[in-house]
């Protein structure tokens, strides 16, 4: 999970809290600030946006484990490649508190292998990739308008669309993406001379 302080130069706040594989090591060769799980609210502490960048499976324990009193009056974006599940789970959990805002969206794009060296190069990265998203309750327009815009300026399609329509439409793909890598998971295709 990984949060901005959207400003003019949006790369220069950017702060981090672990999921299982991210280490302060690497959050350190990034020139990103560290907080351990256990420090999750010094970590929301002086934050504006929340991004919420884990697998789904594990996105309701996440959520679970935060400190809601603390996302007051914060926006809370997801990230996945699905938007159904994730605005439920988050409408759920933030029932209570309707000063959190919730935003979800699904990059359409990601880091290739060896082409990034910094934020510039990958924000060229994102140049006429889709970026959809929905506005699920904001309070604070302003706010999440800036967030988009980060999009908008690396010239990504920012395409709004509610989640349920984004899921319909990327689910045929998302289907054959993970049967193959299943498939090549479970070692069922044979192997060739080339290969």
């Amino acid at each position: 999970m990984c949060t901005a302080d959207i400003s003019i130069d949006c790369w220069e706040s950017l702060t981090c809290l672990p999921h299982i594989l991210f280490q302060s090591r690497e959050a350190r060769k990034l020139g990103v600030a560290y907080y351990p799980h256990f420090d999750s609210e010094n970590f929301l502490k002086h934050l504006d946006v929340v991004i919420l960048s884990v697998p789904i499976i594990d996105l309701e324990e996440v959520i679970a484990s935060l400190p809601t009193e603390k996302l007051a009056k914060k926006l809370v974006v997801d990230v996945g490649p699905l938007n159904a599940h994730p605005k439920q789970v988050m409408l759920n959990a933030f029932s209570d508190n309707p000063d959190i805002d919730i935003l979800c969206t699904s990059p359409m794009f990601g880091p290739k292998d060896n082409e990034i060296s910094s934020f510039e190069s990958m924000a060229n990265l994102w140049d006429g990739h889709p970026m959809v998203y929905e506005r699920v309750r904001i309070s604070n327009m302003q706010r999440c308008d800036r967030y988009l815009n980060i999009f908008q300026e690396a010239r990504c399609q920012v395409i709004e669309m509610t989640a349920d329509q984004h899921d319909s439409s990327t689910a045929d793909a998302e289907f054959v993406t993970h049967m193959i890598g299943r498939l090549l998971d479970q070692k069922m295709l044979p192997p060739t001379p080339v290969i």
